[in-house]
């Protein structure tokens, strides 16, 4: 199972990350949601107990709601207009931002499904926390007002990533 569970993941990155460099924005989040959320959680199946386990590393640190707050960071950063337009316009910083995608998912994973007498309800606590900020996020991106995701489609910018949300002419 362990095995299988490691095998399947890693067979299912390269298709998330070519969707998420060849597919526009549905095959992008495509991307995201493979990494995040499919081949995360079968790594972390797969190596859970082992030497790359980071639970069984840093018990202390790799717990589920920290690991789903660097999660939540992660995500919602990479799609600041600054950083989401890096990442569509450059392969390597699309690289990073999948790679980062793939390691805060994999800690969240391995935190949820660390040993210990804690990781049940603080496992289901940071799961749900999870899906209500991913949920967010889409909504954001997706009822988003054409003007305030104009950068994404012409390639406005300006000095500071956020202005275009505070209304600027971009």
């Amino acid at each position: 199972m362990k095995r299988a569970s490691l095998v399947a993941g890693l067979v299912l990155l390269p298709a998330g990350w070519l969707a998420a460099a060849q597919a526009g924005m549905v095959g992008h989040m495509a991307g995201h949601m493979i990494a995040v959320a499919i081949a995360a959680p079968l790594l972390a199946l797969g190596l859970r107990d082992t030497r790359f386990d980071p639970a069984c590393r840093w018990p202390r640190t790799v717990t589920p709601l920290a690991m789903s707050l660097v999660e939540l960071a992660t995500v919602w950063g990479w799609h600041l207009p600054a950083l989401r337009m890096l990442a569509d316009s450059h392969g390597w910083a699309m690289i990073v931002e999948q790679a980062m995608f793939l390691a805060a998912g994999w800690l969240l994973w391995a935190a949820v499904l660390g040993t210990g007498p804690d990781r049940r309800a603080a496992g289901v606590g940071a799961l749900l926390l999870t899906s209500m900020h991913m949920t967010l996020l889409g909504a954001l991106i997706g009822l988003a007002p054409a003007r305030s995701t104009r950068r994404w489609r012409t390639g406005c910018t300006t000095r500071w990533p956020i202005s275009n949300w505070a209304g600027s002419s971009c």
